[in-house]
């Protein structure tokens, strides 16, 4: 049997390396969370009440779902704005990070030998390039990150306003009925809200 990697795994190595990586993910991943919820803290804020309203073991009323209805639906028009300023962070730690991998390049590139030959490769050049906006990079998965956080929570939150208003729909259809019965005719057709 040859000495093969699978053979020879350094087994606490892979592991050590694991653990760093959990780590270091755990950290960007919480900074990422942080900054998306300083855009949606007060939509984080009105779902987790809707949330704890309608997973209790009574219905809710009609008059609770129509306040979530107007509420997260003022909300959302505001979180837009809030969403697209996030994204432009995003867009400008991106350009940031490019704008500073392009000085570094640019400045490995410019050093010569004596024959005014480039005494680094094109993949040596990259590599440090690379090296130096490590940083940057970083911010720029950060804020991007936490703009996919956020226009996820507004998505959801459109979702949560549409299926508010199926409810409330069906409600108002239920409680015309009830009343258009009594009376002995049909309710009409079409949405109530």
């Amino acid at each position: 049997m040859s000495d093969t990697f699978l053979n020879t795994v350094d087994k606490e190595h892979l592991e050590g390396l694991l653990n760093a990586t959990e780590v270091n993910v755990a950290y960007f991943n919480d900074m990422a969370i942080k900054t998306a919820e300083k855009y949606t803290s007060s939509l984080d804020s009105i779902m987790t009440d809707l949330y704890a309203a309608v997973t209790t073991d009574s219905d809710v009323e009609t008059t609770t779902l129509e306040r979530y209805y107007l509420e997260l639906t003022n909300l959302l028009y505001f979180m837009a704005q809030q969403v697209e300023q996030l994204n432009i962070y995003a867009d400008m730690a991106k350009a940031q990070a490019k704008e500073v991998y392009n000085k570094s390049y640019l400045a490995n590139c410019a050093v010569k030998d004596e024959k005014g030959k480039s005494v680094r490769t094109v993949a040596e050049n990259t590599a440090m390039a690379e090296e130096d906006t490590k940083y940057e990079a970083t911010l720029e998965s950060i804020y991007h990150s936490a703009y996919a956080i956020a226009k996820n929570k507004v998505q959801a939150g459109y979702e949560m306003v549409n299926t508010l208003r199926k409810i409330l729909t069906v409600r108002g259809l239920e409680m015309e009925l009830g009343l258009q019965n009594t009376r002995g005719s049909m309710p009409p057709a079409g949405d109530v809200y």
